[in-house]
């Protein structure tokens, strides 16, 4: 084998001994060594203003975040518990009425009902 040929691990490209440093500088040292010939400097002005354009339009495009739906909560169904009374016609309760004692339903306004309690249920005594 000669020492040109030099057997590489795959992926690698040779290296040329002009290629030194990160692409931008590279590109900065060409243009500083064709900044005296005159038929270079305007093809490198064309260059500067299409990269001016470029990082123009680069600036300007901004992502849109993206608004998240808000997950609606369910009501959860409010069952019907004993000393929670339903207005039923002959009966003077609101619709909601707390019985506290055995004695007294109050209303939610606070009021005691006029009907007496005597049953247990409070169905029961609406319908009185």
């Amino acid at each position: 084998m000669s020492a040109t040929s030099v057997v590489r691990p795959h992926g690698q490209q040779p290296r040329s001994p002009g290629r030194v440093g990160p692409p931008s500088y590279r590109r900065r040292r060409r243009l500083l060594d064709s900044s005296n010939d005159p038929n270079l400097q305007e093809t490198n002005e064309r260059k500067r203003e299409c990269e001016r354009r470029k990082k123009k339009k680069k600036k300007k495009k901004k992502k849109k975040k993206k608004k998240k739906k808000k997950k609606k909560k369910k009501k959860k169904k409010k069952k019907a518990r004993w000393w929670l009374l339903r207005n039923v016609p002959g009966c003077s309760c609101a619709l909601r009425a707390k019985r506290k004692t055995d004695s007294k339903i109050v209303t939610p306004s606070g009021t005691p009902c006029a009907v007496p309690v005597l049953p247990a249920s409070p169905i029961e005594h609406c319908l009185l």
